[in-house]
């Protein structure tokens, strides 16, 4: 999957509140422009708190369309504007994926407990068990990375998790980023080799032809040679 572009943290908090009103609240989904604006600007369940106004969340909402994250939604016989996210497809999520994605967006980085308890509108995680499989699904190697584990932190006692939607946070440690950097690097190295491997082994069919190919050559002239 291609780079995407990191989002802001008012895009960021748009997106996340559109996830959240379309699990919580969908006979109000796709929201208005005045819910998203109420819904942005909630002061419970928000980290950070935000005042935004009209002009900065469409400024927002102007550039999220431009990326392709999220969509106006016209209506038969309503000449209100509503708008929906396309995270799912964007990204390719899955099930309690993106409600995993939508707490971390909307409260910031959290721990696995905290992520269960906090999602309890919008998904059905049965167990720990069950937010720690689906978080490690969503680090596997082959998928596009939206989370990250950090460690843990002076006066904290547990992991936390964040997002990569808006790129990698500050919370980030130098070693943390020196070996997610490392770990890019040794793949690309890897790849490197097995382009040389495969080149050098190439190089001895082809020079294993032309010995072949001599010899026919030879051959053949020694055939015709007795027709002369």
């Amino acid at each position: 999957m291609d780079e995407l572009e990191p989002l802001n943290e008012i895009e960021a908090r748009i997106l996340g509140c559109l996830i959240e009103k379309e699990r919580s609240t969908p006979e109000y989904y796709p929201l208005t422009l005045n819910n998203l604006l109420a819904a942005c600007n909630q002061k419970s369940n928000r980290n950070p708190v935000m005042q935004l106004d009209e002009f900065e969340l469409e400024e927002a909402l102007d550039q999220l369309r431009e990326k392709k994250w999220v969509f106006r939604v016209d209506t038969a016989g309503s000449r209100v504007a509503k708008f929906r996210h396309d995270l799912a497809q964007k990204i390719e999520l899955y099930g309690n994926e993106i409600a995993i994605i939508c707490i971390l967006l909307l409260r910031g980085p959290q721990t696995i407990g905290e992520i269960r308890s906090r999602t309890e509108r919008i998904s059905n995680f049965e167990s720990i068990k069950e937010v720690e499989t689906t978080l490690e699904d969503l680090k596997e190697e082959d998928r596009f990375p939206t989370i990250l584990k950090l460690s843990v932190q002076p006066g904290q006692k547990e992991v936390r998790y964040t997002h990569l939607l808006c790129g990698m946070p500050n919370l980030v440690s130098k070693q943390e980023e020196k070996n997610a950097f490392s770990r890019v690097l040794t793949k690309g190295q890897q790849r490197e080799e097995e382009l040389i491997n495969s080149i050098r082994s190439l190089e001895g069919k082809v020079e294993k032809l032309e010995m072949n190919l001599d010899f026919f050559q030879k051959e053949f002239c020694k055939f015709k040679e007795q027709f002369e």
